[in-house]
């Protein structure tokens, strides 16, 4: 394969392209090449993907697929991984931080969220296709659960009762689930994009993150590189998108709501359940989880 331009990175790409460092293929995919560097993910991805932690984006319509364990070679402004080579001389950085949003209650609408999440929600997950499986009703049984005990549990640290809870709820969500990010930890980054846009300085957000990375290991490599990105404040851009729009913009949810849901199979809809059920909640800890909520998810 030649060489593929690399288009824009995330700014923990920066130092990598100016030094030299050794990775390691963990796992590969048509659009996606996941890295592995020092206990950390770095990802390859394809023309199409969107910046998100450790992402680097490249003019690639397809990456060939390399071997686990194959090494990988960076240096100053390139990558050399199996048949993958990426010039990244001119490649720009971005940051995926996110930014404290000043809240208006004028311009918060939580049943808008809620109706653009219906909207855009792909089944599967927090949301029961129409013939669903033993399995699948089960998963969606416990999701359900897990998520109802996180939030009353975020209830409670909002209040004078303290963060007691919050460590055993997060660790009821962690590697809940199937596949490369299971549900759990999805609706935990949703959880945690909310907070750090709507609370970032609050002592519960601290120990949200805190639980988080204590719990991040039981889960998958990829799973737990977004939980411990999420846990510093760190998210895919759509993500970022969708909560600053949630709670400045309600005329843009519809549409922000909708990039979100694109990501992966159901990824991105449990995601926004993590991000609406925890702003509603950050708005009235004294009632987690709203009726509207619990008709959603039930």
């Amino acid at each position: 394969m030649d060489a593929v331009r690399g288009l824009a990175a995330d700014a923990v790409w920066s130092s990598l392209l100016t030094g030299s460092a050794q990775a390691t293929v963990g796992s590969s995919f048509d659009r996606a090449v996941n890295l592995e560097l020092d206990g950390s993910l770095l990802t390859l991805v394809t023309a199409n993907g969107r910046p998100a932690p450790g992402a680097l984006v490249t003019d690639a319509g397809r990456l060939p697929r390399v071997p686990a364990g194959t090494g990988v070679e960076i240096g100053a402004g390139w990558v050399r991984c199996g048949a993958v080579q990426v010039d990244a001389t001119h490649c720009r950085f971005f940051s995926c931080e996110a930014t404290a949003v000043e809240s208006n209650s004028a311009l918060t609408d939580p049943p808008r969220w809620r109706e653009a999440l219906l909207e855009h929600a792909v089944p599967g997950s927090f949301v029961p296709s129409q013939s669903p499986s033993p399995f699948d009703r089960a998963l969606h049984s416990r999701l359900v659960l897990a998520a109802r005990q996180f939030q009353q549990a975020l209830g409670t640290a909002f209040t004078p009762t303290g963060t007691a809870q919050l460590d055993w709820a997060v660790g009821g969500l962690v590697g809940l689930g199937v596949g490369l990010t299971p549900s759990g930890d999805d609706y935990l980054v949703g959880s945690l994009a909310a907070l750090h846009h709507l609370r970032p300085a609050d002592p519960v957000v601290t120990a949200v993150g805190t639980a988080v990375t204590a719990w991040a290991s039981g889960t998958t490599t990829i799973s737990e590189h977004f939980l411990r990105a999420a846990a510093q404040g760190r998210f895919h851009h759509d993500v970022l998108r969708a909560a600053t729009v949630a709670l400045t913009a309600p005329a843009e949810v519809s549409v922000a709501f909708g990039r979100v849901a694109a990501i992966g199979s159901t990824s991105g809809t449990d995601v926004l359940h993590g991000l609406v059920d925890t702003l509603s909640t950050a708005l009235d800890p004294i009632h987690p989880l709203s009726s509207e909520t619990k008709e959603i998810v039930t």
